[in-house]
């Protein structure tokens, strides 16, 4: 054979472009300690994607064929939110196609502890009742002893000087800040207080 006398062929070849994500939230990105965020993630490429999305501690691996695709998140702490990797049908993402992250800002709910000293006084005599408070000043909450009294209190602890008449119970029954509202597991305490007759 001489050089160049042969048949020639050619090979198809296919190029794929590597998948992309975008990482982007939707709603509020400043929480309450408790509830949710709404992350976004829009892919280009061929479905199903393969993801792992990072709050900077940990990460979590899912396959999605929804585009966009979003989820909730439930940070008891602020975190930053991204994509550290994805592939889909055919290939593995360049971290250049990897964009976007999220700082989802968690505040944290206040709480209350209300106590009376001293608990136990005769008629006509006075006690003080004391609810001290967590969160960010100021707050508003509400005490009972079967009738609401509601509270503004830049301060804590918040006293006030009672002469009840008869003996009762007092409990915080809701509670917010400037930022948060409280559950019902963030108002602890109750003021008993036991009222002798004179004799």
């Amino acid at each position: 054979n001489t050089c160049g006398s042969g048949t020639s062929s050619s090979l198809p070849i296919t190029v794929n472009p590597g998948p992309t994500v975008v990482l982007s939230a939707s709603g509020a990105t400043t929480i309450c300690n408790g509830q949710s965020a709404t992350l976004v993630l829009t892919f280009t490429g061929i479905g199903p994607w393969t993801y792992t999305y990072s709050d900077g501690s940990s990460g979590t691996t899912n396959t999605t064929s929804s585009n966009p695709f979003s989820f909730d998140v439930y940070p008891t702490l602020t975190k930053t939110y991204t994509v550290t990797s994805l592939s889909d049908g055919i290939c593995d993402a360049l971290p250049s196609q990897i964009t976007g992250s999220v700082t989802v800002t968690v505040k944290q709910r206040p709480t209350s502890v209300i106590s009376c000293t001293p608990g136990t006084l005769c008629a006509g005599s006075s006690t003080t009742l004391s609810v001290v408070l967590t969160g960010a000043s100021p707050w508003n909450f509400t005490y009972s002893d079967g009738t609401p009294v509601t509270v503004n209190s830049a301060t804590t602890p918040y006293t006030l000087t009672i002469s009840p008449a008869s003996s009762r119970t007092y409990t915080v029954t809701n509670l917010s800040d400037l930022n948060c509202s409280a559950l019902t597991g963030d108002m602890t305490g109750s003021a008993t207080i036991t009222v002798n007759p004179l004799p």
